[in-house]
C-alpha cells in the first residue's frame, strides 16, 4: 500500500514539475516576444556621414563595418572647464565586446575584440549628471554601423567611430519589429535575427569601396 501511495505521489511530482517547465518556456518566449514588439527610437541627432546613410546601399559608401557589439563599460571624460562653470557637457566613453562582425568593408582591418568609442554624453547642472544623447546601454547588445579612422587623434582618439543614430538593440535575438524612424534603413534591418542581418548586408552591400 505504502509503496502505491508513493509511486502516485511520484506521478503527480513529475506532472507538476512539468507543467512548471512548460509555463516557464511559455513566459520566456512571451517575454522575448513583446520585447521584440516594443517600439525602439533611435536616437535623434545624426552626424555627417550617419546623415548621408538614408538607405541600406548608402551604408557601402559611407560606413566601414557594421558589428554585433555589447558595451560592457562607461566611462565618464572629465572636462574641468564644465565643473568650473557647475554646467556643460560631459562625453561618455564605451568600451564594446564586439560579438560578430556583420559586414566589413574591403580592405578594412577586423575590429580587435573590444573597442572604445563614444557614447554620446551627460548633461552636468549642479552636481547633477543626466543622461543627454546616450547611446549603448551596458549589457545590452547592438547593431553598430562603425567607421575607421586611420589617425585616431583626428578623431577625439578613437580607431572606430560609430554612428549613434543607426545603431539598434537586439531584442530576443532579433532586431525589433517597430522602429519609429521614417529612414529606409531601419525598414531594411527590423524584425531580423543576426544570420539574417550577415546575409542581407553581404547581398546588399558586397564589400563596398
Amino acid at each position: 500500500m505504502d509503496v502505491l501511495r508513493r509511486r502516485k505521489w511520484a506521478v503527480v511530482v513529475v506532472a507538476v514539475l512539468g507543467l512548471a517547465v512548460v509555463a516557464a518556456s511559455v513566459a520566456i518566449a512571451e517575454s522575448r516576444t513583446a520585447a521584440r514588439h516594443t517600439a525602439f527610437t533611435p536616437v535623434g541627432f545624426e552626424g555627417n556621414r550617419a546623415f548621408a546613410m538614408d538607405r541600406l546601399a548608402d551604408v557601402a559608401s559611407h560606413a566601414d563595418a557594421i558589428v554585433l557589439g555589447t558595451p560592457v563599460a562607461e566611462e565618464e571624460i572629465e572636462d574641468s572647464e564644465v565643473f568650473e562653470r557647475g554646467e556643460g557637457l560631459l562625453s561618455r566613453r564605451l568600451t564594446v565586446r564586439i560579438d560578430r562582425t556583420l559586414w566589413l568593408r574591403r580592405g578594412t582591418p577586423e575590429p580587435a575584440l573590444t573597442i572604445q568609442t563614444g557614447g554620446g554624453s551627460w548633461s552636468y547642472k549642479a552636481g547633477i549628471r543626466t543622461p543627454f544623447l546616450v547611446v549603448g546601454e551596458v549589457g545590452s547588445q547592438y547593431v553598430f554601423v562603425l567607421g575607421y579612422n586611420d589617425d585616431p587623434l583626428d578623431t577625439n582618439g578613437y580607431q572606430w567611430g560609430h554612428e549613434a543614430s543607426l545603431a539598434v538593440p537586439i531584442l530576443g535575438g532579433r532586431t525589433p519589429t517597430v522602429i519609429n524612424s521614417q529612414k529606409p534603413y531601419f525598414t531594411a534591418i527590423r524584425d531580423k535575427t543576426p544570420d539574417e542581418l550577415a546575409g542581407l548586408f553581404a547581398s546588399t552591400l558586397g564589400r563596398g569601396g
